[in-house]
């Protein structure tokens, strides 16, 4: 994930298969990884036309999310996810291109 030549699609893989093999008690494995999940996150916020960088974003927050449901400590690192998530300015998951993609993808 942190290697500066990889693409979006490749990075946006990693993390679906982190949120399909990481589960309740195992997500706190991945705390480490948050300053990544977090780089990840905002990458996607930079460049909201690339539809494959706000795809990784949308990967890296529900990790992070996921993490916050199952360990309310790391809550806390997450203010700068929730006060993007709730930024009317900033909903880079509700644009008409990017619910295109995601249902064209399936």
């Amino acid at each position: 994930l942190e290697q500066k030549n990889s693409s979006a699609i490749t990075r946006t893989a990693y993390l679906q298969c982190m949120l399909v093999t990481y589960k309740e008690n195992s997500l706190n494995n991945l705390i480490p990884l948050h300053t990544t999940l977090l780089a990840s996150y905002e990458r996607g916020l930079n460049q909201p036309t690339l539809i494959n960088c706000v795809h990784e974003a949308l990967s890296a927050a529900l990790i992070m999310i996921n993490i916050a449901q199952m360990n309310s400590s790391y809550d806390s690192k997450l203010t700068s996810l929730w006060s993007s998530l709730n930024d009317s300015k900033r909903q880079i998951f509700t644009t008409d291109k990017f619910q295109r993609e995601i249902n064209q993808a399936g």
